[in-house]
């Protein structure tokens, strides 16, 4: 989900790129990124599609035309704007996907234990919150990651998206589990 928000965000971070943030690494630099970041990609879709079933919808290769051609008759100042504020939805819809699929399976899990007697009522509840919170947390950092990438170094392949995207929601995911003891 965090792959499929990350492409649907994809414009504005690139109008991003466009305003301001193509001077933060000379092109060189921004080339290399882009290459690392291509592998990073491949990578992290090898580790994920290992970690999780695949489910990528096919549209989340096409990037929303409204926003994009909204994005791109409005200039300068206006449109770094209107682009933080896409991302910011964007993140948002991620966090609250993540937050609603994570909370059903740490509520699956804590009834699960609760009724073997593993947990009460009470931890019960706690593990619910850790995992729908850890797990909002993740797939929002997952899109941030990945619209990060694309602010900095101009545009990616909507494949690179998705495997930046999940990837880093799954290191995110694991990091806070390990944190939080969820």
């Amino acid at each position: 989900m965090a792959g499929h928000e990350a492409v649907a965000v994809h414009a504005a971070a690139d109008v991003l790129f466009r305003a301001g943030g193509r001077a933060l690494l000379p092109p060189g630099a921004q080339q290399g990124l882009r290459y690392l970041l291509h592998d990073v990609s491949a990578r992290a879709q090898t580790m994920t599609a290992r970690a999780l079933p695949r489910v990528v919808p096919a549209s989340a290769a096409e990037l929303p035309r409204h926003a994009t051609n909204l994005l791109v008759r409005t200039a300068g100042k206006t449109a770094a704007q209107l682009a933080v504020r896409e991302l910011a939805k964007g993140v948002g819809r991620a966090a609250g996907v993540g937050l609603l699929i994570d909370g059903v399976f740490g509520a699956t899990q804590a009834v699960r234990h609760y009724r073997r007697g593993e947990l009460s009522k009470g931890q019960a509840c706690l593990h619910v919150v850790k995992e729908a919170g850890t797990g909002a947390i993740a797939c929002a950092a997952g899109v941030l990651v990945a619209s990060a990438a694309v602010a900095v170094t101009g545009g990616l392949a909507a494949p690179v998206l998705v495997g930046l995207a999940a990837g880093g929601s799954l290191v995110t995911k694991i990091g806070l589990r390990s944190l939080v003891g969820a």
